[in-house]
């Protein structure tokens, strides 16, 4: 393991601006806490980011005030990424 390496996976070098939106149990009925809660963690020495699905943007999360929704099941947006190993890694 290389603890000192690990990176994120990132869409076009940022991450998503928001994977979870929760009402929170705001008692004025509008309190919503959009965060980016998830992250996949890699280690660029062994594997190469190949693909990255790229997350809905926020006013489609929100549409349905919170999450899970109609839309998304889960209270979590998913985050999908491929990877292949590194030629170092291959070669080691």
């Amino acid at each position: 393991m290389c603890a000192v390496c690990v990176r994120d996976v990132c869409v076009k070098g940022e991450e998503p601006a928001v994977t979870n939106c929760d009402d929170c149990g705001g008692l004025d009925g509008i309190s919503v806490h959009q965060l980016c809660l998830d992250y996949i963690w890699y280690c660029p020495r062994s594997l190469d980011v190949t693909g990255v699905l790229e997350t809905p943007p926020s006013d489609r999360i929100t549409r349905h005030y919170a999450l899970p929704s109609e839309d998304f099941p889960s209270d979590h947006i998913p985050l999908l990424a491929q990877f292949s190993p590194t030629r170092r890694a291959n070669n080691s």
